[in-house]
């Protein structure tokens, strides 16, 4: 019976401690084209691009959302969010970053923070 319990123990701590983005990630608004993001135990704070063209544009407009407690969300992190806060008319690059305070399998339900926002680059 105690080799079931230290055995239920060690895959407990193995799940909690790997979140190698398949659960956590899923729920991302930042999930992108290219598959999912790493994430940190403690605390990570991530971004990759997306190059719709081969140059970045001058203008940046930048939309977020937020969650707080699992008990709050607010935000706007849709495309059309940020070519306003831009005032981009034709987006020819994207960049996606998220973040995340004690975001595991088990503390989902009741992370502290997430955060996800999304950043166009155009015209």
């Amino acid at each position: 019976m105690t080799k079931k319990i230290s055995l239920f123990l060690v895959l407990l701590v193995m799940v909690t401690f790997s979140n190698c983005g398949t659960f956590i990630n899923a729920l991302s608004a930042t999930k992108g084209l290219h598959g999912y993001d790493h994430s940190g135990f403690i605390y990570s704070n991530t971004s990759r691009s997306e190059a719709i063209t081969e140059s970045v544009g001058p203008k940046k407009g930048t939309a977020c959302q937020s969650m707080i407690l699992y008990l709050f969300a607010f935000g706007d992190a849709s495309l059309p969010a940020a070519k306003a806060a831009g005032n981009i008319k034709v987006i020819n690059h994207i960049t996606y970053e998220k973040t995340r305070f004690l975001a595991t399998p088990l503390t989902l339900m009741i992370g502290p923070y997430m955060r996800d926002c999304i950043t166009v680059y155009g015209e």
